[in-house]
This record gives C-alpha cells, structure tokens and sequence, in this order.
C-alpha cells in the first residue's frame, strides 16, 4: 500500500515531466501549473496535461491576435501622427507660396507626395479649402487675442482685382508689443458688387470692429486711388 508521500513523489514527478513539455509555465499550488502569458492556474489531474495544452493554444492565438492589434493601433497613432504634420506643412505651402488649391488634385502632385510619403494621402481641393478656412477662423481669434496687448493699432489696406468681376481687400495691422514691431494680416476680404468708396469702407468698418480695434486705430495707409481716398475719409 503506497504511502501519502509517494502519492506526493508520484505528483511532482509527472508535474516535472509536464514542466519540460511546457518550459515556459511555472509550477505553482501543488499540482497546478501557471501560464506564463495570461497567469491563470490549470490543474494537471491524474498526470493528463490536456487542460494545459488546450489552455496554452488558445492563449497563444489570443496573446497573439492582442499583439497584432496593438501594433496595428500603433502604427495607426503614429500614421495619424505623421499625416496631420504633413497636413500642416502642405497647408502653410499652398497659403505661403500662392499655389492654386486645384494643384492637390493634380495626379502627378499626388504621385510626387507619394513617392515621399506612402502612407499620406493628400486632401481633394476641397477639402484642402475646408480646412484653409477653418484655420483662418483660429487665425482671427487668435489676432484678436494679440490686438488685446495694443495700446494703438496703424492699418494699411490694399484693394485689388482678379478679374472685371472679382475684388478683394486685404486689411493688416500694425502696433508695437514689448517694445518689438508687429505686423499681422486682419483679414483678406472678397468685396461683393462694385469696390465703391462705401463698399472698402464699410469692410474696413466691420473688421474694426471684430477685431475690437474701436478707438485705437491711429492711422490708415493704403495707395492714392481716389476710391481709397474716399473710403478713409468716410472713416473719419
């Protein structure tokens, strides 16, 4: 008749062969063994190791597919990442070098960016516009921030044509902060009918105003078109 400690013996031993077939587990709490992954305790009952087979293939596949997914979510951050800082830099291209927006729908532009970058896709025209004028609505508050620090604030306008039916205005300031000079675009206006003296006026009138300048705008420089002249003068 086998004593209790050869019921013990007889356990470790097959708990030990069990500890070569899975190297990675840790024997734990007598005749249990420990996934290495997940941490979770399978009993080894009478010798058979099937529970910790069964257990250690669907860890694996899981421990597996969760790994895939972190990985996919971390190239996905750092795509998403990479994309909006060439978003950026391709907006401050297209503002700053005067391009037409229809240039990122030109398919040899679009090539172009993607031997650069392949994983950045460049926004349709219109998208692209969406978001210049979105960025142009962070611009005017983040002007009328500025101005808040200027005691006294010079304009100078410009008005100018495309075309016999297309005008524009384009209004910048300019003050001293902190004893440095600064200049800053207020807005750039598309002028509706005729650019009458009234007309430049009444746009210079209303960016005035939204940009909280009433009362500290010292000075008006604009060109000697007589209409400008005029538009000043009714300002007055």
């Amino acid at each position: 008749m086998s004593s209790p400690s050869d019921a013990t013996q007889a356990t470790d031993n097959r708990l030990s062969k069990g500890c070569k077939r899975f190297p990675d587990w840790e024997r734990h709490e007598g005749n249990k063994l420990k996934c290495p992954r997940c941490h979770k305790l399978i009993a080894v009952n009478k010798g058979s190791y099937s529970g910790v087979a069964k257990h250690e293939d669907s860890c694996k596949k899981q421990h597996a597919e969760a790994k895939k997914t972190d990985n996919k979510l971390l190239r996905d951050f750092v795509k998403a990442g990479v994309s909006a800082e060439t978003e950026a830099l391709l907006i401050e291209f297209v503002i700053n070098s005067g391009s037409p927006l229809n240039l990122v729908d030109d398919k040899h532009f679009r090539k172009f960016v993607t031997a650069l970058n392949r994983n950045y896709k460049p926004p349709s025209r219109r998208a692209l516009s969406n978001r210049i004028l979105s960025r142009m609505d962070n611009h005017f508050q983040a002007v009328k921030a500025w101005l808040r620090e200027a005691r006294s604030v010079n304009l100078t306008m410009d008005v100018w044509s495309r075309s016999s039916r297309s005008s524009f205005l384009s209004l910048m300031g300019h003050t001293i902060i902190e004893n440095q000079l600064k200049a800053v675009v207020l807005d750039f206006r598309k002028l509706s009918g005729r650019h009458t003296a009234e007309a430049i006026s009444a746009v210079v009138k209303d960016v005035v105003l939204q940009c909280g300048l009433v009362g500290r705008v010292r000075a008006i420089t604009s060109d000697a078109a007589a209409v400008n002249v005029k538009a000043v003068k009714l300002l007055a």
